[in-house]
């Protein structure tokens, strides 16, 4: 596997992980809950994109 493939997927598993202590912490706050919800859905899209790759990867070694 790619070095910076592992790194992207370890920081995006990091972000998402904050992103849901953030909203635990503050989400009964209307515009942190709603900005936070934002962010989630764009860690989605990175995980769909970087994390399942790194994902697949490793399975196809195995």
């Amino acid at each position: 596997m790619d070095e910076t493939l592992a790194k992207l997927s370890e920081r995006i598993r990091e972000l998402r992980r904050l992103s849901e202590e953030t909203l635990k912490i503050g989400g009964h706050i209307q515009t942190v809950n709603k900005n936070v919800k934002k962010i989630l859905a764009n860690i989605k899209m990175l995980e769909l994109n970087v994390c399942d790759l790194v994902e697949l990867e490793e399975e196809g070694k195995n």
